[in-house]
């Protein structure tokens, strides 16, 4: 018997096993085209992942290359500043930081002279002068620093050989052309690349420094004033290659952001710069800031400055304490000098006067002459001390008096020069000497140059009496007078500030004073 099918029932079991199998087809068929778009995805994602990898690191290489090449960069040195220019007579970020220390030291000397009442008419012209010359240095590099097509090239010369592979091998760096190279002064506070020592500078005149590492320097990017001018110097850390550093710290420190001071136009120590790889694939764009150092420390110093000893000798004649004429001899031993021919007395008694004069010169060295009539001169060497560490900040008072103690006098010199020799071209290892002007002195050493600062007594000498110099008359009436000798002096110094080479005069003034009195009287009296 066959049973009844209701009306309207559908073959259920046949139909489910059908579209059970369509599906699964399309299923998979669906989880495959997702896969493909995945790997295609995941695999362009990586393409691109790894491609701004090489564009940060090309881009990375191309800033700091631009960092590392500002030491070439270059200007060239004025002749006031000669002495602080590199072998090739420029000036760039390696030595900028010594043109300011030397105007540093010039207007330090200027401010301890004017405080003294020493100041002359161009003692301040010649700080003032020094400052400008320093400044207009300074911001000509600056803008030689700052000059996109000096950039650009140091930029493209790592730039033309870096790219980004997986982007196309045609890919090429090249710098975002819709920014502008950005500067910054990074490491405020911290140390520049000059060493110093406290006793450099002047009685009255003082900076603050950074100690580190046994070390004083100059502080980078604080302003320091000196005789009324605002003073910056440049942060190179010490032993510090070029680096990069973070975009954050780049942009907190550029001068937009955070301003410097009370100084215009400071010298930069970091650069930013975007780039950007054009590719087959895509384009991409990284940006990167840098530090340069130049990796040099210098002294501060003047290191064309000279201390010069000057020597005046005079000698004056009396009879019976009457002041008869003054004659000036000159800077040797045993000279015989007729001074009073006819001369006469109060009793009408005739003589030729005679001296032996110069005598003073007879000693071993230029140290014995300076302290032939005894006595303190200490204060004479510490100011010459104090200023020839401008020149040599390992020099000492101790030094200064071996190195006098081996100067041999020159006869006919009435005049020499404490100076600095150097071995290196850029004037970096003084070695102090003596010379006298009729010698061989530098090629640099002005001997002309003009003092700038006025001149004070430091010491008062003791007298001599008898000695060095001696009298004696040649009668013409019988007896002879009765003769001797007064040998005085004084010491000067004029603090000098440096800028025209000069840094101060020790000017000895010697005198001998010649008296002649009837035959037994005291020819000491009224001299």
């Amino acid at each position: 018997m066959k049973e009844k099918v209701r009306a309207g029932a559908k073959p259920i079991l046949m139909k489910r096993g059908r579209s059970e199998k369509g599906a699964s087809i399309a299923l998979a068929a669906a989880f495959f085209f997702v896969c493909v778009l995945l790997i295609y995805f995941g695999f362009n994602m990586s393409v691109l992942m790894g491609g701004s990898r090489q564009v940060r690191n090309a881009v990375d290489a191309a800033v700091l290359n631009v960092a590392k090449r500002q030491i070439e960069t270059k200007i060239k040195s004025s002749n006031a500043f000669a002495d602080v220019a590199d072998s090739t007579g420029n000036i760039g970020i390696s030595n900028i930081n010594r043109v300011w220390g030397k105007a540093l030291l010039v207007n330090a000397n200027a401010e301890e002279i004017q405080k003294a009442g020493l100041a002359k008419g161009s003692t301040m012209g010649n700080a003032a002068t020094s400052y400008q010359m320093a400044k207009q240095l300074n911001d000509d590099l600056v803008e030689k620093l700052t000059d996109p097509i000096r950039l650009n090239m140091y930029f493209r010369h790592t730039s033309n050989k870096r790219g980004a592979p997986l982007l196309g091998e045609s890919s090429k760096l090249d710098k975002a052309k819709d920014t502008q190279y950005q500067i910054a002064m990074v490491g405020r506070g911290d140390e520049s690349n000059i060493k110093y020592k406290a006793d450099q500078f002047p009685a009255g005149t003082s900076v603050c420094g950074l100690k580190f590492n046994g070390q004083t320097y100059l502080q980078g990017y604080q302003s320091l004033m000196m005789n009324g001018k605002p003073f910056m110097f440049t942060t190179f850390h010490a032993a510090e290659m070029p680096h990069l550093i973070s975009d954050t710290v780049f942009q907190q420190s550029k001068p937009t952001v955070t301003p410097v001071g009370d100084f215009s136009n400071p010298i930069p120590n970091a650069w930013h710069a975007s780039g950007v790889v054009y590719g087959e694939k895509g384009n991409l764009r990284a940006s990167a800031s840098a530090v340069a150092n130049p990796q040099r420390q210098f002294d501060l110093a003047i290191p064309y400055g000279y201390v010069k000893i000057a020597m005046t000798n005079e000698s004056k004649w009396y009879i019976e304490g009457k002041f008869k004429k003054r004659i000036f001899y000159k800077s040797e031993p045993g000279q015989k000098v007729l001074g009073l021919p006819m001369g006469k007395l109060s009793d009408d008694k005739q003589f030729d006067g005679w001296a032996n004069l110069g005598n003073e010169y007879n000693q071993p060295s230029l140290l014995a002459y300076m302290d032939i009539t005894g006595g303190d001169k200490e204060a004479v060497y510490d100011r010459m001390t104090q200023r020839l560490k401008q020149v040599d900040p390992k020099f000492s008072k101790q030094k200064l008096k071996k190195l006098l103690d081996k100067v041999s006098l020159t006869s006919g010199a009435s005049e020499y020069y404490i100076y600095p020799v150097y071995k290196s071209a850029d004037n970096t290892d003084p070695s102090l000497t003596v010379g006298p002007d009729t010698g061989s002195l530098p090629g640099w050493l002005k001997k002309a140059a003009e003092l700038d600062g006025g001149n004070t007594t430091i010491v008062q000498e003791k007298a001599l009496f008898g000695e060095p110099n001696t009298a004696y008359p040649v009668p013409i009436d019988n007896p002879p007078p009765t003769c001797g000798t007064k040998f005085t002096g004084t010491i000067d110094w004029a603090p000098c500030t440096g800028f025209n080479q000069c840094l101060g005069l020790v000017k000895l003034a010697r005198e001998t004073r010649i008296n002649f009195v009837p035959t037994g009287g005291n020819p000491f009296s009224g001299i």
